[in-house]
């Protein structure tokens, strides 16, 4: 190649330079690596609940609890972590025909497998129960996606007995029954709809230093005295823990409803 030719195809190579735009469509249908902007993180699910179950199911009294259960082989069931709820029921699912384990138990949420219950004295627990027809309840706490893990609350119910026989307990006197609740009603109307053996509840009310005591539709009934609600505070328990139940009605001299009811600490 003589010295004109090499010129001359130099002058070529100069003259077939391509704008910017032609030289970005020549990469793309050369199908050349082009470098793009990262494509945004998923974030990773992470749900959370202070909420723990109630101390009473069904009639049934809370005798057992376990808030911080791990489930195991959850990164074998490979759930998808968005679709669970924390503070709602699981299943407990026992899976006898399980080669691996007879004993091991499933633990779903609304048909998702999440993993299984531990073995060892959880578990043990709830076949015990589940064969005497006794009330096993879970819930999902925590849901960490990052992390693969889920926690659950395990709680175990038993029948009045068991609450009479295993706890302590104080009788308290509803106080002032005259008040009237938020809506105007003599506290001691609301309570003429209660009967023996019906559960309350308590809630401290600081500016009284007393527990207030609802029935079951959140309606006020009465208060307990500063000498228990002080007992009941020092005990650590918090308003749900405790189980209250009214223990005997009766009539004062002007007719009007007066109750006992009992009051059981949670240890």
């Amino acid at each position: 190649m003589g010295f004109f030719s090499l010129f001359k195809r130099t002058k070529n190579v100069s003259a077939e330079v391509q704008t910017s735009e032609e030289l970005e469509q020549s990469k793309a249908s050369f199908d050349l690596p082009i470098k793009k902007e990262d494509a945004p993180v998923k974030a990773k699910v992470l749900k959370k609940t202070s909420l723990l179950l109630h101390s009473i199911y069904h009639g049934q009294f809370k005798a057992y609890d376990y808030t911080s259960v791990s489930v195991a082989g959850v990164q074998f069931a490979k759930p998808e972590f968005s679709s669970i709820d924390v503070a709602k029921k699981l299943d407990l699912v026992p899976e006898p025909e399980n080669e691996q384990d007879k004993d091991a138990i499933r633990v779903e949420y609304k048909g998702i497998k999440l993993g299984y219950v531990p073995s060892g004295h959880i578990n043990d627990m709830i076949i015990d129960f589940v064969k005497r027809n006794e009330i096993v309840v879970a819930m999902a706490r925590l849901v960490d996606e990052e992390n693969n893990k889920i926690e659950i609350e395990v709680a175990f119910y038993k029948g009045l007995d068991w609450l009479e026989n295993n706890r302590s307990c104080v009788k308290a006197k509803l106080g002032k029954t005259n008040k009237k609740d938020c809506s105007g009603t003599p506290r001691y109307e609301n309570l003429e709809t209660v009967r023996e053996g019906d559960t309350v509840t308590l809630e401290y009310a600081p500016e009284s230093e007393t527990y207030v005591v609802h029935d079951d539709y959140k309606a006020e009934i009465g208060e307990v005295s500063k000498a228990v609600s002080s007992k009941l505070l020092s005990s650590g328990d918090s308003d749900d823990d405790f189980v209250a139940m009214i223990h005997e009605i009766d009539e004062d001299e002007s007719g009007k409803c007066m109750a006992t009811i009992k009051i059981y600490f949670s240890k």
